[in-house]
């Protein structure tokens, strides 16, 4: 994580809340699956970001603060943006869900975390609701 977090080439948002952190976003470079090495190892594909991390403390679930910083995520960014998540995670899936994010139809096995689902959100930019500090 703390490798993630120094990237440059990252792209990390905070939501803050009453002078607290109650979220934060982290996209990186998307990298494409080349043929020679496992999905996500391969070359930087230009005009895709991947979403590596998405914390919302637990007190402030369900008051919009994942759906913000995907908003404010999508208006900094050009391209795609995509993220990978657990088949389960119903809490994951309806944030991207309403954050206009669509299934793929890409699944695989993560050793230790189980099935994952490939979501993709490559269109128009909708205002977030919540506004970020």
């Amino acid at each position: 994580m703390r490798e993630k977090l120094a990237d440059p080439e990252a792209l990390v948002l905070v939501a803050v809340e009453g002078g607290g952190v109650v979220g934060m976003v982290l996209a990186e470079a998307g990298r494409a699956e080349d043929g020679r090495a496992e999905d996500g190892r391969g070359p930087v594909e230009p005009g895709l970001w991947h979403v590596s991390m998405v914390f919302v403390r637990p007190e402030c679930w369900g008051a919009g603060v994942g759906a913000a910083l995907l908003g404010a995520l999508k208006e900094r960014v050009a391209g795609r943006v995509q993220v990978w998540t657990g088949v389960g995670n119903e809490r994951a899936l309806a944030l991207y869900r309403r954050a206009g994010f669509g299934a793929s139809g890409r699944r695989r096995e993560i050793f230790g975390v189980g099935q994952v689902v490939h979501l993709v959100w490559s269109g128009e930019v909708t205002r977030a609701t919540r506004r970020l500090s």
